[in-house]
């Protein structure tokens, strides 16, 4: 089969649960089809990461700079541009950004004569691409319910209404929609006025033998991780530091805390170290990130999706502590032995 996978990022290098996800797939796919995957590039790091899947995976990998990202000037054109666009046609600037004009029409010409066979699009906001890749079959891949996560922010923003119009459109437009937990396949369900027989549940893996690793050696370091472009990672960091680390500390004056992933603001990084942590910065090699830590913590308090970090927590043996809003712990399949 002719496959091709839309993505609003380049899937590599994998410090991501989402990205993780997305090479899993492309891994598996890759070993029997003809795969292709859309994503922009956000700066020439991606642009060379691109090229490192299609040496790595054997796929087909269509990208360009994303026109935002090629000068400042670019930056302040388009922030303009795609926030007025927005506001008088209706869209998402989360949709403009993931999907620029000059992506779709080279993932168009890639298709040639013929149709892909199936079409994956990750996340509603690429709801762009669907009417300008052919395929005889498209698919949304949601990774979450994201009407749902914008319940739990302060401040939706001014487009909330737009994106909440759109997710149920991108579910409508489509012949199937996979969604990585059950809670996410009834609640899109709901908002898309769709019957749940169109949605299924996408079963994510987990590579065992990356992450069967001896425990960490001191028993007293923790460890949160995410990417702090998402805000609810943000608040769960906040969380930490304001409610759970000081009552850690009164009660294990040893206990370290670690904070890894990118995107980290210098104001928050402060307010770690200031607390006594470490900040590790991104890491791609989880088993590394893992081989100190005697506990995992994800104190998320809003959000959706399937939280990956947890089921690697789980497959590495690692001590864990999620808020409740993280603890649903849908289908998923593993590569390797069981740890027991």
């Amino acid at each position: 089969m002719r496959i091709v996978i839309v993505k609003p990022i380049v899937p590599w290098p994998p410090t991501q649960g989402t990205r993780r996800v997305t090479l899993g797939l492309l891994r598996a796919l890759a070993s029997s089809h003809d795969v292709t995957l859309v994503a922009p590039s956000l700066d020439r790091a991606d642009l060379e990461s691109a090229r490192f899947l299609e040496r790595e995976l054997g796929i087909r990998v269509i990208t360009t700079l994303a026109p935002n990202r090629r000068s400042l000037p670019h930056r302040a054109f388009y922030r303009a541009a795609f926030w007025l666009e927005s506001l008088l046609a209706g869209h998402s600037p989360r949709a403009l950004y993931a999907t620029p004009s000059s992506l779709l029409e080279a993932a168009r010409r890639a298709a040639g004569v013929e149709p892909f066979d199936l079409a994956i699009f990750e996340y509603w906001y690429t709801y762009r691409a669907l009417d300008r890749i052919p395929a005889r079959r498209r698919v949304l891949l949601a990774h979450d319910a994201d009407f749902d996560i914008a319940r739990g922010r302060r401040s939706p923003g001014m487009f909330a209404g737009n994106e909440r119009r759109r997710e149920a459109e991108a579910c409508r437009s489509v012949d199937e929609v996979w969604t990585l937990t059950d809670a996410d396949r009834a609640s899109l369900a709901r908002h898309s006025g769709l019957d749940l027989d169109r949605f299924r549940i996408f079963p994510v893996g987990v590579d065992m033998r990356q992450l069967d690793i001896p425990a960490g050696a001191d028993g007293e370091t923790i460890l949160f991780f995410g990417a702090y472009q998402a805000d609810f990672n943000i608040d769960a960091l906040h969380y930490l530091l304001d409610e759970i680390w000081p009552r850690v500390r009164r009660t294990r004056p040893g206990a370290r805390l670690e904070v890894a992933g990118g995107g980290l603001a210098p104001e928050l990084a402060h307010r770690v170290k200031s607390a006594g942590g470490t900040v590790i910065g991104p890491v791609d090699d989880l088993a590394e990130l893992f081989r100190r830590a005697a506990v995992v913590i994800i104190p998320l308090r809003f959000g959706g999706g399937l939280r990956i970090r947890l089921l690697e927590a789980l497959a590495a043996r690692r001590g864990r502590s999620a808020a409740r809003r993280t603890r649903a712990c849908p289908t998923a399949w593993r590569i390797g032995p069981n740890p027991g």
